[in-house]
C-alpha cells in the first residue's frame, strides 16, 4: 500500500511538471528536480505518511503512531487497576521511560522467531511465560538477542522488550513481605534495593527455566520486578473496583449495598480456577 502510493503520487508530481512545461513553455523545475523530489518522497513515505494508512513500526509519545508511548496514560492504568504493588509500579514506569526515551539503547525455533519479528519492526515487545516451567537451558538459546551486541546478522535487537514472568524467586519475596510487617514497618517501606538480590539467587538457584541461567550469570536481566502478596485491604480494594457505584458523577454508593460481594469473590475464585486448568 504504501509503495503503490508513493508510486502515485511520483508519477503525479511528474505529469503535472511536463503540463507545465507544455502549456507555459518554461522549465520550472525540470525533469531531474522531479526525479529527485519523487525519489525522496517514494523514500521517505513510510516515514512522514505511511502510518496514516497502513500499519507500521512507528514509536511516537503522541496519538499519531501505531505504537504510542502513553507513560502517564500507563502510570494512571496502574494507580487505579493494581493494588499493593508500590515496587512494580515504581520498576516498570521508570525502566520503561529510560528504554524509549533512549535513541541507542545498550542492549539490544525461538530464535528463529524472535529475529523475524525484529527484522520486521525493532520496536518489538517479547513475553516470555511461565519460565519457572521451561526446560533448564531452553531460555538461554535467545541469549545472543539480549547480550551487548549492536547486531546480529544486520538486525539490531538492543531496542526490543524482553519480559519474563515467574514465579520463581516468590519464597524469598513472601519471607522478607512477612518479616517486613513483623517489625511493624509499612509495606511501602520495602525497596527494590532490599528484593532485587534475593529474587535473582532464588530465580538462579531454584529448579526451573531459570536455574544456572547464562542470562542470570552474566547479568543480562536488567530489572527483577516483585509482586508482594496481597493482604486483605488489598484483596477488599479489588472487590470494590468490581462493584457498581452511583450517582455516575461523583460513584459514592453501591447500587446493591453488599449483596453481591460473595458472588464477585466467588466468581474471582472460579475465574481463577478455570483460567489454572487451561493455561
Amino acid at each position: 500500500m504504501p509503495s503503490f502510493v508513493a508510486s502515485f503520487a511520483f508519477l503525479l508530481i511528474l505529469n503535472n511538471m511536463l503540463i507545465a512545461e507544455s502549456t507555459f513553455g518554461v522549465e520550472y523545475w525540470g525533469i531531474p528536480t522531479v526525479m529527485a523530489v519523487g525519489a525522496s518522497l517514494y523514500k521517505n513515505f513510510d516515514k512522514f505518511l505511511g502510518c496514516r494508512f497502513s500499519e507500521c513500526c512507528s514509536l511516537r509519545t503522541g496519538s499519531g503512531g501505531w505504537m504510542p508511548v502513553n507513560i502517564s496514560g500507563l502510570a494512571s492504568s496502574l494507580d487505579n487497576n493494581l493494588h499493593g504493588q508500590h515496587l512494580v509500579k515504581n520498576i516498570v514506569l521508570k525502566s520503561l521511560k529510560a528504554h524509549f526515551s533512549n535513541r541507542d539503547p545498550s542492549k539490544l525455533q525461538i530464535q528463529d522467531w524472535i529475529r523475524g519479528n525484529v527484522s520486521d519492526c525493532e520496536n518489538s515487545l517479547f513475553i516470555f511465560d511461565e519460565i519457572d516451567k521451561m526446560p533448564v537451558g531452553m531460555i538461554d538459546g535467545i541469549k545472543p538477542f539480549i547480550d551487548y551486541h549492536e547486531s546480529i546478522f544486520g538486525v539490531n535487537f538492543r531496542k526490543s522488550v524482553f519480559l519474563f514472568l515467574s514465579n520463581t524467586g516468590s519464597r524469598e519475596i513472601i519471607q522478607k513481605t512477612l518479616q517486613n510487617w513483623k517489625e511493624g514497618k509499612e509495606r511501602t517501606s520495602i525497596s527494590y534495593s532490599d528484593m532485587e538480590e534475593l529474587i535473582q539467587k532464588g530465580a538462579f538457584n531454584e529448579q526451573g527455566g531459570l536455574h544456572q541461567s547464562d542470562l542470570i550469570h552474566h547479568s543480562l536481566i536488567d530489572f527483577y520486578v516483585p509482586f508482594l502478596p496481597l493482604e486483605r485491604k488489598h484483596i477488599e480494594l479489588k472487590v470494590a473496583d468490581d462493584m457498581i457505584y452511583f450517582p455516575p458523577e461523583n460513584q459514592l454508593f453501591s447500587t446493591k449495598g453488599c449483596k453481591s460481594v460473595s458472588s464477585k469473590v466467588g466468581f474471582m475464585l472460579n475465574e481463577d480456577i478455570y483460567e489454572g486448568m487451561f493455561n
